[in-house]
């Protein structure tokens, strides 16, 4: 009878700790975002008029959309990589050939 191979547990721990901690990251990369945005969001509260408001929505504006960009190329990647893999044909593609039927 065949011996079942060993896990690495070491290797599985160091990829779970790595895995945890881009988590962390994450989550405090959104901590500061939003404190980010609420520290604004009041100063905006706190403006008299809207020349004074203007420049300060302009760059909340402007974060969210960077926000967007990121988490969209983020997602694409993503999404390429599952297609490229599920897609990727496992012999060299063969040019179909089309008939034409008279």
């Amino acid at each position: 009878m065949a011996r079942k191979p060993k896990t690495n547990w070491k290797a599985l721990a160091l990829e779970k700790e790595g895995d945890i901690l881009a988590l962390r990251n994450q989550v405090d990369y959104l901590i500061r975002t939003i404190r980010d945005m609420d520290d604004k969001l009041y100063s905006i509260s706190q403006c008299a008029d809207w020349t004074t408001m203007r420049p300060r929505i302009a760059s909340l504006v402007d974060e969210m959309t960077a926000r967007k960009v990121a988490e969209s190329k983020r997602i694409s990647s993503i999404i390429t990589r599952e297609l490229h893999s599920t897609y990727k044909p496992n012999s060299p593609a063969v040019p179909l050939k089309l008939e034409h039927k008279k």
